[in-house]
């Protein structure tokens, strides 16, 4: 049962006559009520009620506070301490007043530490999500037996909808979860993966209903009984993983990857397709096993194997082929976006700067701490292009265990280092954090960030401004804070050309475009593939970009080789060579001497070829010839206008966003900008609002 629809039957402050105490006391003396909360009482008596009418689907449910109109089952909830059912959207501010958690507060105030640590999911900062999830779990609603693990972590974060009410509810697709909970156990991403391939799985699996539904729809005429029970969709992702389904099982991982329906070649999500493919093998399998483990009919098992052998030759050709090509292409396509040198040389000045001058590491507080921790994270990226989900990591315990001593090998090596690396093996610590795919990657921590990094570990700092858990760059809340965040509150602050290129992912493709600008040696290129993290194939083929520089310089180079017929007198030459600059050169002027057509002001050109000794420095024309790049004096900041909101935006507001404002989630940038033009169409007055003030003005509006 996924939700019972309840029409209006009594006004807004009715309720059932409370006849229970009366009859207590007459009926039952032999029970004493002297000390008994009586509204306690209640309470508990309405939501074992409300317990049972979920169960048996069908009833009337007693809530604090009936809606005027229709509503659904699903939209309310007991709360996790007094067990009265109220409105989920609201029970975050019930939460917050709620007697019963004030008395749960003093009880652990006055507990052991360790007592406190196991029942710490009572206390402290309860987001929304975490408390409507507890409260979805003590109603009964999670049927499909989920580890308590996946409620506490993945269920907690996913977002209240329809496609998270059939991800949680549906047996394989906990499995599935549950798995790849499991499968990256230590990753602190893990809870978002598994949310992620749960919610995928469940779009599959409206699709499959949908298509379902069409078709019974289209076959059957009967009762209206039966067509609302096929409305409803009900069907287990169980029942359509048989072999006769293939078809649809196919079309439904097409359409989750949406194709445009003026081209059903394109598809809008193609990676969706690619993912699908793996984790309906899983859950066949997941199926395969039950039927093995709780004895079912053998042929489900055959159907199984069959299944999966479909699957695995002909989903390849149909589904999976069409969408690693779409993105073959579309990756042709894409923008270089890789960062500009002196953007990188001014932050990193920037950032040193204000570790080693500017902040007050005296001072303890919780702003103090922050910046500590956005100059960091900031520092830590530009120095060592990690990913950013490895900077967050970074745990108080590894952070403990750097290596500050040379080792017995690296002491025999000493001898044959220059002064500036001696220097640089003094002053630079390391670590070793878990990397993508499990794998250690090592990060530097260089000399101007071990003050402000020793500040950060501080145990007794930490605990003074509200700070707790493993992670070393740690929030007041359950995780840690986020570098990105960090990298783009810096850049703010700087005078830059392009800050909007400069992601911990475009400065990974700019260490990779200058190893082969540098025409490194194999063994110096898989050095800088282990400090990157990844194999020698991937940085070949995804991070490094097209240089300006060695297309316009050392290619040209090649190209008038050949059409100048010089390929015999350059015969075993490197394009490096003083020789072939010469001789290029010595051409150029004689074919410019002997034309007589060309105009006299274009004649004297001053042909110039960046020699071998050039300063390694990427085409900036090339990277930013959209942009109109000066090297003039920073222009002054522009004065801000506030511009309060109208009550025609706000309905605007409601009407474009009201999915969001219903489930408390921020809008995409993409669905501002969907909203924006579907404004300008209609003469709206927020097609004259920037993208992210309405993500900030939605933001509030469900803070209220």
């Amino acid at each position: 049962m996924n939700s019972i629809e309840f029409e209006e039957k009594f006004d807004e402050d009715a309720r059932p006559p409370d006849h229970n105490i009366d009859h207590i006391r007459q009926k039952h003396k032999e029970y004493s009520l002297e000390g008994t909360d009586l509204n306690d009482l209640r309470l508990k008596g309405d939501h074992t009620h409300n317990i049972n009418v979920i169960k048996e689907g069908k009833g009337e449910l007693i809530l604090s506070r009936r809606p005027k109109k229709s509503f659904k089952s699903s939209d309310f909830g007991p709360c996790p301490f007094c067990r009265e059912w109220i409105l989920l959207s609201n029970i975050g501010i019930h939460v917050k007043k709620c007697k019963k958690k004030e008395n749960n507060e003093h009880e652990q105030r006055d507990s052991s530490a360790s007592d406190r640590k196991e029942q710490s999911s009572g206390t402290g900062v309860l987001k929304l999500r975490a408390i409507q999830n507890l409260s979805d779990n003590i109603s009964g609603r999670i049927k499909s037996h989920p580890s308590s693990k996946l409620i506490k972590d993945v269920f907690a974060i996913m977002t209240r909808d329809e496609v998270s009410e059939i991800a949680k509810s549906d047996e394989l697709i906990v499995s599935l979860g549950d798995s790849w909970y499991q499968r990256n156990m230590g990753n602190a991403k893990a809870k978002y993966m598994a949310s992620q391939h749960m919610r995928l799985m469940a779009k599959f699996l409206i699709q499959l209903r949908q298509m379902k539904n069409k078709d019974s729809c289209g076959n059957d005429d009967d009762d209206d009984d039966d067509d609302d029970d096929r409305r409803n969709g009900d069907s287990a992702l169980w029942d359509f993983l048989i072999p006769s389904q293939y078809n649809d099982i196919m079309q439904a991982a097409l359409n989750i990857s949406i194709p445009y329906i003026d081209d059903i070649q394109e598809l809008k999500s193609p990676s969706n397709a690619i993912k699908i493919k793996y984790d309906l093998k899983r859950v066949v399998e997941f199926k395969w096993s039950k039927v093995q483990t709780n004895g079912l009919d053998k042929k489900q098992g055959e159907d199984c194997d069959t299944l999966i052998r479909l699957i695995t030759i002909h989903c390849s050709e149909s589904v999976t082929r069409l969408a690693r090509t779409v993105l073959a292409v579309r990756s042709f396509n894409k923008t270089i976006e890789i960062p500009a040198p002196e953007d990188i040389e001014v932050l990193n000045k920037y950032v040193d700067n204000q570790m080693l001058h500017e902040i007050d590491l005296t001072t303890i507080d919780l702003a103090t701490f922050r910046r500590a921790v956005a100059l960091v994270q900031t520092k830590l990226l530009l120095f060592n292009k990690r990913r950013s989900g490895e900077i967050d990591q970074i745990t108080v315990k590894q952070y403990a265990q750097r290596r500050k001593e040379l080792e017995d090998v690296d002491e025999s090596l000493i001898g044959e280092l220059t002064d500036l690396e001696r220097k640089l093996l003094e002053s630079h610590d390391l670590m070793v954090v878990r990397g993508k795919r499990t794998r250690p990657v090592p990060v530097i921590i260089p000399e101007s960030v071990k003050n402000c990094m020793s500040y950060i570990a501080n145990s007794n700092i930490r605990e003074k401004v509200g700070i707790e858990g493993r992670w070393l760059f740690a929030s007041t809340g359950f995780c840690s804070m986020r570098s990105y965040d960090s990298l783009k509150t810096v850049i703010t602050e700087c005078s830059l050309k392009a800050p909007a290129k400069i992601t911990s992912v475009t400065l990974r493709k700019y260490m990779a475009t200058l190893t082969q600008v540098m025409d490194l040696k194999d063994g110096e290129l898989q050095w800088a593939c282990d400090h990157l993290g990844h194999t020698k194939a991937v940085h070949l083929s995804h991070y490094r970009q097209m240089s300006g520089f060695i297309e316009r310089v050392k290619m040209a180079n090649l190209i008038l080789v050949q059409d100048m017929n010089l390929a015999g007198a350059l015969k075993g030459k490197q394009l490096a060579d003083q020789q072939v600059d010469e001789l290029l050169t010595k051409k150029l002027q004689e074919e410019m001497n002997t034309d007589t057509q060309v105009d006299s002001e274009t004649t004297e050109i001053n042909v110039k070829f960046i020699e071998d000794n050039t300063d390694l420095d990427i085409d900036m024309d090339v990277l930013f010839e959209d942009e109109d790049v000066t090297e003039t004096a920073a222009p002054s900041k522009k004065s801000v206008s506030r511009k309060r909101w109208t009550e025609e935006e706000i309905k605007e507001l409601k009407f474009y966003f009201a999915d969001n404002l219903k489930t408390k989630t921020c809008p995409s940038q993409k669905q501002c900008m969907m909203a924006i033009q579907n404004s300008s169409k209609k003469n709206g007055l927020l097609s004259k609002r920037y993208w992210h003030n309405i993500v900030k003005k939605i933001s509030n509006m469900n803070k209220k």
